[in-house]
């Protein structure tokens, strides 16, 4: 939750941003190695804008020139209280499922031990 809250007030580091540009990046063009792969992403595209004319290298620039308040406006408008769900796996006692209750502010009743 602190994670996500950051997000929301300051968005990512330039750094992060910059890890994530590149790791983007470089498994679109590792993708792009077999041709089923590479092709997915354009079908798509080309179905939701039939009339434009799209190119990976497009993409990259489109990735390329995110910013940090962008980021920060989709995780404004995106990471609510509201709308997501956290599941967890393991061996849980209740010590630990309290705990996600007070860190993540839920109420008792949507977690249960089973």
């Amino acid at each position: 939750m602190k994670e996500l809250d950051r997000m929301k007030d300051q968005g990512p580091t330039g750094e992060e941003l910059q890890l994530v540009k590149n790791r983007l990046i470089k498994s679109k063009k590792m993708s792009m190695q077999t041709q089923m792969l590479g092709w997915g992403g354009t079908k798509y595209r080309t179905l939701y804008y039939p009339d434009s004319v799209w190119t990976i290298e497009d993409w990259f620039k489109e990735v390329s020139a995110v910013t940090a308040d962008e980021v920060k406006q989709v995780a404004n408008r995106y990471l609510t209280k509201d709308n997501w769900y956290l599941t967890v796996t393991g061996d849980l006692d209740n010590a630990f499922l309290q705990s996600i209750q007070i860190s993540c502010k839920v109420k008792s009743s949507d977690v249960s031990l089973r």
